[in-house]
């Protein structure tokens, strides 16, 4: 079997573009590709809430011709889709989380913790 590589050390050809430029103060022109705002995120927890708020309350018109809200959609979509993940945290939100027995023993003996100090 014989392996061949690729000489991967041309670069490609590339388009003509526009070289990035630093605003210039003296004459005040400026680089309109600079984000200057940065990404737009809520920057606290009410303001998280206001926009999850205002997705929600989107209407959302079904093929049927139904309207329903953004938010019934999206349960609608977890509840039948096929990645189970969705169905169970729709159930552990609706009815609370299935108690899971966690054993502190070894071999059916209970663990024996001693703390010690350094004054012992």
């Amino acid at each position: 079997m014989t392996v061949t590589q690729r000489n991967n050390s041309q670069k490609k050809p590339r388009g003509k573009g526009v070289p990035f430029r630093k605003n210039d103060l003296a004459t005040g022109q400026i680089d309109p590709r600079i984000n200057r705002l940065g990404t737009l995120k809520p920057r606290s927890v009410k303001e998280l809430e206001d926009l999850l708020d205002k997705i929600f309350d989107r209407d959302v018109k079904l093929n049927s011709g139904e309207i329903i809200s953004q938010l019934e959609a999206m349960l609608t979509d977890m509840a039948h889709n096929r990645q189970v993940a969705g169905r169970i945290e729709l159930l552990a939100r609706r009815f609370g989380k299935v108690p899971q027995a966690v054993d502190i023993t070894s071999g059916g003996k209970k663990i024996k913790v001693t703390l010690k100090t350094d004054d012992e």
